[in-house]
């Protein structure tokens, strides 16, 4: 709704553990007008969701309404909570008279539940929690072997794997490959209109055709055109189009990922890099720490932040911050910045037993000998 802004689900996560009980106090913290709320208690045989709307200022309560779903309409629910809100909130800003839409999805209950739980997982770019996410998304298929979505970000899943180099147990990157690709083809076959279903296949066909890019425009294209607020395939398609040398239409990009979530730290990290391409390295500083301010836990973030430490000349911020990339788990990213390091630095000794650590690494042989 034009003139609706929401927080996003990575501004609220961070406050998970400490966000106040007082829903003013929330509002105020947040920097929101509103907050919504609500609890879910289940029994053996029914769940209740209870919701309410509540005016930051003061506290008043603007709308509340229990919901007793059953096992195939918590799509539905959350649809209608999501238009009653719309409709409240939008009424008293003047900016909507009524929500359009009616709920249409009816999808199996465990199945959503594990959809959100493989989105969770998904919030946390390592390759654990990824790794739990396809589980997640996988399972979700199984039990409604229709719900698009599952099947997407499925298969986006195994996109990340792919680009971000990780081994998948038991098999191949070709065999990850073609996954993915089966995956996005359901998730279009049971909804050609969703936009993460055409982000998924854009993002794989950069690894398909990773000189041609053949396919990987249209397919980000038509997501964007379906939704142009999908923060994931802005995100994508911004790095990709970096790759292939449009900068400035990826930090273009870039930038509109974060005015909508200003908290998405993979972003932050990304304009960083997008100004080292340009050589504006004092700009590309101050997004890698914003990024690393946002995520702290991030291996990758160090990696990008430290070759740009390397970059101006900081070898000992640089050194450091290839130490964290390992120590978070990022063995690859760190001991290729490790090398690198120590090469310009002029240690050919440990430069050599750098490259000897990325040789051991099957996806990382490489980049090992580039050094």
């Amino acid at each position: 709704v034009a003139g609706i802004q929401t927080k996003s689900q990575s501004a609220v996560r961070q406050y998970r553990d400490s966000m106040p009980a007082d829903p003013s106090a929330a509002a105020s913290l947040l920097g929101v007008d509103y907050v919504v709320e609500g609890s879910v208690r289940r029994s053996t045989q029914q769940l209740r969701v209870s919701v309410s709307l509540v005016k930051g200022d003061g506290g008043f309560q603007v709308w509340s309404d229990d919901f007793d779903p059953d096992d195939t309409d918590l799509l539905s629910m959350q649809e209608e909570i999501a238009r009653q809100v719309a409709i409240h909130v939008g009424g008293e800003l003047g900016v909507v008279d009524a929500a359009e839409g009616e709920p249409t999805h009816a999808v199996d209950q465990e199945a959503y539940a594990a959809f959100v739980r493989g989105q969770g997982y998904m919030a946390s770019r390592n390759l654990r929690s990824v790794q739990r996410a396809i589980e997640q998304y996988a399972a979700a298929t199984r039990l409604d072997s229709s719900f698009a979505p599952a099947w997407a970000y499925l298969a986006y899943g195994y996109g990340l794997f792919l680009d971000w180099g990780w081994d998948f147990e038991g098999l191949s990157r070709d065999e990850v490959l073609q996954r993915g690709l089966l995956a996005a083809d359901r998730a279009l076959a049971a909804d050609s209109m969703l936009s993460d279903g055409w982000m998924a296949r854009g993002y794989l066909s950069s690894t398909l055709n990773p000189k041609t890019f053949d396919g990987v425009r249209e397919a980000f294209d038509r997501a964007i055109v379906l939704d142009s607020l999908n923060v994931e395939a802005l995100h994508q398609y911004a790095w990709l189009l970096m790759m292939a040398g449009d900068d400035s239409t990826a930090i273009e990009l870039f930038k509109r990922v974060i005015d909508l979530e200003p908290e998405r730290a993979i972003t932050a990290a990304g304009l960083g890099y997008a100004h080292d391409l340009l050589r504006q390295y004092d700009r590309a500083s101050v997004w890698y720490d914003s990024a690393v301010a946002l995520d702290p836990g991030n291996a990758a973030v160090y990696w990008w932040s430290g070759m740009n430490r390397l970059l101006v000349g900081d070898t000992a911020s640089a050194r450091g911050d290839a130490a964290t990339a390992q120590r978070l788990g990022r063995v690859g990213l760190g001991t290729t910045m490790a090398g690198v390091i120590e090469a310009m630095a002029g240690n050919t000794q440990g430069a050599v037993e750098a490259i000897q650590r990325l040789i051991a690494l099957e996806h990382w042989r490489g980049v090992a000998e580039i050094h």
